[in-house]
């Protein structure tokens, strides 16, 4: 299993990072910005070979899953 760290604050230990990720054969990224996060999520993604999907599209999904379902199946008859 690979493991990727990400930091997201100045109080994270980059080491500990460091180290967990290089021992996990992965990468710490340091995220001062929400792009610098962006990039990361992308980057581990495309090491992964991992689709990103935004929060809202999950959203969505549910909800259009949700509308198809009420009142279908046995229970409806």
């Amino acid at each position: 299993m690979t493991v990727y760290t990400i930091g997201l604050s100045d109080s994270v230990l980059d080491c500990v990072m460091t180290d967990t990720a290089s021992s996990g054969n992965g990468e710490y990224y340091k995220a001062h910005t929400t792009a610098d996060l962006d990039e990361a999520f992308r980057d581990i993604a495309e090491k992964t070979r991992v689709s990103l999907t935004s929060c809202a599209a999950i959203d969505r999904r549910r909800r259009w899953s949700n509308t198809r379902t009420v009142g279908s199946g046995p229970a409806s008859r």
